[in-house]
């Protein structure tokens, strides 16, 4: 049996505007959308969204038969800012990267660069003798001896670096 008050059943429709939206609310829309979007696309940080304060360097690991290399990079730092904390089955790297130069509030135009701190473990696919890794960091890149060893015995030990 129809609805009384279904417009599809002959009853009487009603009054639907307060569902519609005004147009002028549609042009608001589409105005921050056009905004959003070129924000995205130009480099720069997107209003209210925060530029994070950690990030992820890039690793390459490979072996030989006696070890296991790390190369880390993490341009623009110092060896007092790296910090490395091994154990047979991990090593952990952390750092600081801090800009060359203060913008201030300046406007970036393009900003590809990450600064803040790091934190990155790494499991190793076989045990390590932790008092005998060596760490050097030369051109911005961070490279780590792990000599491997048959027993996944021993304690945390922090690598000094090179």
């Amino acid at each position: 049996m129809p609805e009384a008050d279904d417009p599809k059943s002959g009853g009487s429709p009603e009054d639907t505007s307060q569902d519609k939206i005004p147009m002028r609310d549609l042009l608001n829309i589409k105005e921050t959308m056009d905004e959003l979007f070129s924000d995205l696309f130009s480099g720069r940080p997107v209003r209210g969204v925060q530029v994070p304060d950690s990030w992820q360097p890039s690793v390459d690991i490979y072996e030989n038969k006696d070890s296991i290399y790390i190369l880390m990079d993490i341009p623009g730092m110092t060896p007092k800012d790296i910090d490395i904390t091994a154990t047979p089955e991990n090593i952990i790297v952390k750092g600081e990267r801090r800009p060359s130069k203060e913008i201030g509030d300046q406007d970036y135009i393009l900003r590809e660069h990450y600064y803040g701190t790091f934190s990155r473990s790494i499991p190793l696919p076989y045990p390590v003798k932790p008092r005998d890794i060596k760490a050097t960091y030369k051109d911005g890149t961070l490279e780590l001896r792990l000599p491997k060893t048959k027993s996944g015995k021993g304690k945390s030990v922090r690598i000094d670096v090179e």
